[in-house]
């Protein structure tokens, strides 16, 4: 219940201890993250089973063929431009239903 108010507080100063207030509200989950790594490390103990796994290639290389040109549209589209060539094709390219309509 703390965490919040902590947080508003942190962002609210200038600078605490040299380091700009709002960093704060990140340093802060330091310590309490490597007392969390240290506690799962030593004491959290699960039986391990070996299982083995398939790969399912096919369905690797369809999200790789149907993703990739979607993101290159997310990070080239306002370079290109949105109605450009280059980036309709793209995203006609992508998986069906993309882009979302308004």
């Amino acid at each position: 219940m703390a965490g919040p108010v902590l947080g508003g507080l942190f962002a609210g100063l200038d600078r605490l201890g040299g380091i700009a207030g709002w960093r704060w509200a990140f340093l802060v989950n330091l310590p309490i993250g490597a007392v969390a790594l240290l506690l799962v490390a030593t004491l959290y103990r699960l039986p391990h089973t070996r299982v083995r796994h398939r790969v399912d290639y096919g369905g690797a290389l369809t999200l790789l063929l149907g993703l990739a040109p979607l993101l290159v549209v997310a990070e080239q589209g306002g370079h290109w431009g949105w109605t450009s060539a280059r980036t309709l094709a793209l995203a006609g390219w992508g998986p069906p239903g993309w882009p979302p309509s308004s």
